[in-house]
């Protein structure tokens, strides 16, 4: 049986933001939607962890991050410390900062995974979304080199792969929505 794992990115430098999104609560219980991810992702039975720039940012929370291997590059070297840092097949990555994903959309993806066996994204009309997406221990090379090239665009890298869309329908559009600004 395929094993897999989840992973939320959680170490961004929240630019557009103006502060630390990964301890934002975008709900009204006051928790940061990090911590709520991953309690959803537990649920799951996912095993998840999260992928940091403090191994200590979530601890009050009793949750220890692991920290980026290679700083600095963005979404895609969460991805690639992700892949590193587990012994699965694959890992179903999402971000701090899509507070709209819901169970039944990464039930699909898994679903979706399991039955092709390759990195797999949702796709709405012709546009690839890599967050949440899975990314199969087979495509760590790739990742790696577009890293060494300095290639960080997640979107160009997933291109390079051998990957399988999971098409989404428009009405689920609003559940790709990222915080990027404060209320």
């Amino acid at each position: 049986m395929l094993k897999l794992r989840a992973a939320i990115l959680a170490g961004g430098k929240s630019t557009r933001f103006g502060r630390d999104k990964s301890l934002e609560s975008f709900s009204n219980n006051n928790e940061p939607y990090t911590v709520s991810c991953y309690h959803m992702l537990i649920d799951m039975n996912l095993d998840p962890f999260i992928i940091s720039d403090n191994s200590n940012k979530f601890s009050s929370y009793g949750i220890k991050s692991i920290v980026d291997s290679i700083p600095d590059k963005g979404p895609l070297g969460g991805i690639y410390t992700g892949i590193i840092h587990t012994n699965t097949d694959a890992i179903l990555v999402l971000t701090c900062d899509m507070p709209y994903v819901i169970k039944n959309m990464l039930e699909k993806l898994m679903k979706n995974y399991m039955e092709n066996k390759r990195s797999t994204f949702f796709t709405i009309d012709t546009k690839i979304y890599p967050f949440p997406g899975i990314y199969s221990a087979s495509s760590f090379l790739i990742i790696k080199q577009c890293l060494d090239e300095n290639k960080l665009s997640v979107i160009e890298c997933i291109k390079m792969l051998n990957y399988k869309n999971s098409i989404l329908g428009k009405d689920f559009k609003s559940c790709f929505c990222n915080m990027n600004t404060p209320y």
